[in-house]
């Protein structure tokens, strides 16, 4: 969280990115929250609609935020969701 606010802070965002970006922060944590990220096949498309953004809006926000790409991002989701499952389910 530090690190969001940090670049979101970051002279040069003009008050209308910042609101957006909190916008698209909102909807995407509410997304990971219901594990959207789970759906498969999903396209950067599909999941900038279940998020309720543009899909480049989507995009650029998780590069700037992460440094992956939208779709690497969600399989890094994924992989973290598989590994907990399979400690808490080991049969």
């Amino acid at each position: 969280m530090k690190l969001f606010l940090r670049k979101l802070l970051r002279p040069g965002f003009s008050e209308e990115q910042k609101q957006l970006d909190v916008r698209i922060r909102r909807a995407v944590e509410a997304w990971v929250r219901t594990k959207g990220y789970i759906k498969p096949l999903a396209t950067v498309e599909e999941i900038a609609a279940d998020v309720g953004v543009h899909p480049d809006q989507l995009g650029n926000y998780i590069r700037r935020m992460s440094g992956q790409s939208l779709l690497s991002w969600r399989k890094s989701l994924r992989v973290a969701e598989a590994k907990f499952l399979l400690v808490e389910f080991p049969d």
